[in-house]
């Protein structure tokens, strides 16, 4: 590992080059060294001296020329991504962070999450400090949210990362979220087997009990007396919030199958323990399992019904939230062009963090039907962007074919 410098020794090496060597010798002394706090400074002065504008003040733009400006913008980055990959390599990731996330880019420190265990962080002699400092960045940060969910879960349990993913749900991208379901479904489909078990070998009659059981299914079947007396074997939110974002995961994943699982668990809880969610979920297990059953191409257009009524029937402050999950299930399944259809109908004016009309139609090549429904809403700016969009996509495909 690189030490710090002799800074006698290296006010000497400055004092012996020539003016206009001297900014390149500290910058070479100091990459060689464990100093990068003094390397970014250095870079700037010598981005400075190198665009024509030497100066005293490092990271301000104080004598830049303005059509220098962007070129030493350049310079900034380029320094801090360095000064954070040192500051990485070096094990210091807070100070790393510090750096990335003044630029922007936090993603820069997701290699350096790749190796870290969970399991080092589980027990009173772990590193408690350095575990905050890991899930902040992974999980808050979002530079590795499913690293994070793996991390709160060995050092905080359940309850805590339930509650820190529910808060940080709407940030994380649609690929994220299903990363993390698949960690939460994975873990509470398993302390849910392990409960199960323990009950059914501790049980006079229980029968006997597979060894490393992998499905809920057999262990449920032919005992109801384990889900008498409004008897549950996880926390009931728990198992709401691990289902709901267990929605975003695609039929073939793995952890895919237990989401179902713990439908199916919960749709036998005690009807008092059926805690209603938000429409179209308001009969939460029912709701979710012809929804999972749809996405795996049981039961869609049924499904498509029960969640239309589900939508028809939810009052005018839940009626959106309700379209918005029925224009994702006709999406997933395929019907796009009804997605469209409905989302015109009940959603054309959407257009904020959680959906938005005008994304649906990209994504979906349908931007005829952002243009029309911006003619039928008399909004000709939202009109221009549709033609100019759709005719520049035209545009690149005419191009890519006569390639």
């Amino acid at each position: 590992m690189n030490v710090m410098l002799d800074h006698a020794a290296l006010f000497a090496a400055l004092d012996d080059a020539s003016p206009d060597r001297v900014l390149d010798e500290l910058v070479e002394r100091l990459r060689a060294a464990d100093e990068p706090d003094l390397l970014f400074d250095a870079l700037l002065l010598q981005a400075k001296r190198d665009l024509g504008a030497p100066g005293v003040r490092p990271s301000t733009f104080d004598g830049v020329p303005e059509e220098q400006a962007e070129s030493f913008e350049k310079a900034y980055l380029e320094a801090a991504r360095e000064v954070a990959r040192r500051h990485a390599d070096a094990g210091r990731l807070d100070r790393a962070f510090d750096y990335a996330r003044t630029i922007g880019e936090p993603p820069l420190l997701r290699p350096y999450l790749e190796d870290v265990d969970p399991q080092d962080y589980v027990g009173p002699d772990s590193d408690e400090e350095r575990f905050e400092l890991l899930t902040s960045i992974a999980l808050e940060e979002g530079v590795h949210p499913e690293l994070g969910a793996r991390l709160m879960l060995a050092g905080r349990g359940t309850c805590n990362t339930v509650t820190a993913v529910d808060a940080l749900w709407p940030r994380f991208k649609p690929e994220e979220r299903a990363a993390v379901a698949a960690v939460l479904a994975d873990h509470l489909h398993a302390e849910l087997l392990a409960n199960v078990a323990a009950e059914i070998a501790a049980h006079p009659s229980g029968g006997e009990v597979p060894e490393n059981p992998t499905s809920l299914r057999p262990l449920l079947a032919g005992r109801p007396w384990l889900m008498a007396d409004m008897a549950y074997h996880t926390d009931v939110s728990h198992l709401q919030a691990v289902i709901r974002n267990g929605r975003e995961l695609p039929p073939d994943h793995p952890a895919f199958d237990k989401v179902v699982e713990l439908a199916e668990y919960g749709a036998k809880l005690d009807p008092t323990l059926q805690y209603p969610g938000r429409a179209p979920f308001t009969e939460f297990y029912p709701a979710h399992l012809r929804y999972l059953a749809a996405l795996a191409g049981r039961g869609r257009e049924e499904a498509f019904r029960y969640f239309e009524g589900r939508m028809n029937a939810a009052d005018d402050h839940d009626r959106p939230a309700a379209a918005i999950e029925l224009v994702h299930l006709l999406k997933r399944c395929g019907e796009t062009d009804r997605a469209v259809a409905l989302a015109r109908q009940e959603l054309r004016d959407r257009e904020d963090a959680i959906f938005s009309f005008a994304d649906l139609c990209r994504e979906l090549d349908r931007l005829d039907a952002l243009a029309d429904a911006a003619k039928e809403a008399d909004d000709p700016v939202r009109y221009a962007a549709a033609l100019s969009v759709k005719g520049e996509g035209e545009r690149r495909t005419a191009e890519g074919d006569g390639a």
